[in-house]
């Protein structure tokens, strides 16, 4: 009797930023990816600048899909952009920001790229759950204000979590529709599910 033929799982390499992050992507994974048909693997284990995870992803070999996700308040620096611009095949101007990136990646070239707004991963978190985003002190990356900035969008996000361990709230608050509607309207989210062949 002729044995069945499996399917090879489609190999995914994203380097991100950390724990929350992590968090967040392994819930979309129950709801999306259930069966386990992604192959995920995710680095580092803690932590990383922008450009470190970039390097990352730049350096990863035979996958797939290949993603560098970090948030929007630790900028890329221009040697890095560069070298994204090199393997998309595309000139990057030193005006365009790090949440502009993607755009430019016509080709749809490896790496991907997914930068957390506004500030951090907690600012597409309050967006996710329709809060209000703290009005920020400007300018906004201002060496003097961007501590105080980062500082309340994370009091925020506490705000909506309360004690909750983050991964019960998302199952209890986010349903596969309310999160496919959502990601219309936020591009992060959009890239996000694109990981689990999602098309929005």
């Amino acid at each position: 009797m002729a044995k069945k033929k499996r399917n090879k799982k489609q190999s995914v390499f994203i380097a991100l930023e950390g724990k929350r992050e992590r968090t967040f992507l392994y819930f979309l994974q129950s709801i999306f990816d259930s069966e386990k048909r992604i192959n995920l693997n995710i680095h580092p284990d803690l932590g990383g600048t922008s450009n470190a995870i970039l390097a990352r992803a730049l350096k990863a070999p035979g996958f797939d899909k290949i993603y560098a996700w970090f948030d929007e308040d630790d900028k890329l620096d221009t040697d890095w952009k560069s070298e994204l611009g090199k393997r998309w095949k595309v000139t990057i101007g030193a005006s365009v920001s790090d949440k502009e990136l993607q755009n430019l990646n016509i080709e749809n070239r490896k790496p991907t790229i997914i930068v957390s707004n506004p500030l951090s991963i907690e600012g597409l978190l309050i967006r996710l759950f329709e809060h209000k985003i703290p009005k920020f002190k400007e300018p906004l990356f201002d060496e003097d204000n961007l501590d105080k900035n980062k500082k309340m969008i994370k009091s925020a996000l506490k705000g909506i979590f309360g004690k909750k361990d983050e991964a019960e709230f998302y199952k209890e608050n986010l349903s596969k529709e309310y999160i496919l509607k959502k990601a219309k309207d936020i591009e992060e989210l959009r890239l996000l599910l694109s990981i689990f062949d999602i098309t929005i």
